[in-house]
């Protein structure tokens, strides 16, 4: 046996140690509320209600008022793992056969929690969703997201 096969071997195991993902600081985990205009004639959306708007099944909130969702980008894979239990991939599958069969698209995709309070703050029809500390006075929270 040659003397590299240790090396080897140990430089193999560092790199798969290092790429498994480490478990979330206790403390540090997001808290996702949904939030909408804070003008809106509703105060809370139940979890049937988010799924329906976030998943393209409804484009209205429950009072009849037209529902434009939006994705953060950052937030997006830990949000429909709560909201729906499902992965990116099989989003991306879901939204894939809706889009083809011409039923709905997709929310539209914002890349900062700034962004995103900004669209929501003016536009009536907007909801979104972002981590509890990000939220301003500008919007009003809906939905907390729980585990």
């Amino acid at each position: 046996m040659s003397r590299r096969w240790p090396r080897v071997f140990g430089f193999c195991l560092l790199a798969c140690l290092l790429a498994v993902p480490s478990a979330p600081t206790p403390g540090l985990a997001e808290e996702l509320v949904v939030v909408v205009h804070p003008d809106t004639t509703f105060d809370h959306l139940s979890r049937a209600d988010l799924i329906n708007i976030f998943m393209g099944r409804y484009q209205q909130f429950p009072d009849g008022q037209p529902a434009f969702p939006l994705d953060l980008a950052d937030s997006s894979e830990s949000f429909y793992r709560k909201l729906v239990d499902k992965t990116p991939a099989e989003l991306r599958s879901y939204w894939a056969r809706l889009v083809f069969s011409g039923r709905a698209c997709p929310p539209r995709r914002l890349p900062a929690a700034r962004q995103l309070i900004d669209v929501v703050a003016n536009n009536p029809g907007a909801v979104g969703y972002l981590d509890r500390s990000q939220v301003d006075e500008r919007v009003k929270i809906v939905h907390l997201l729980g585990d």
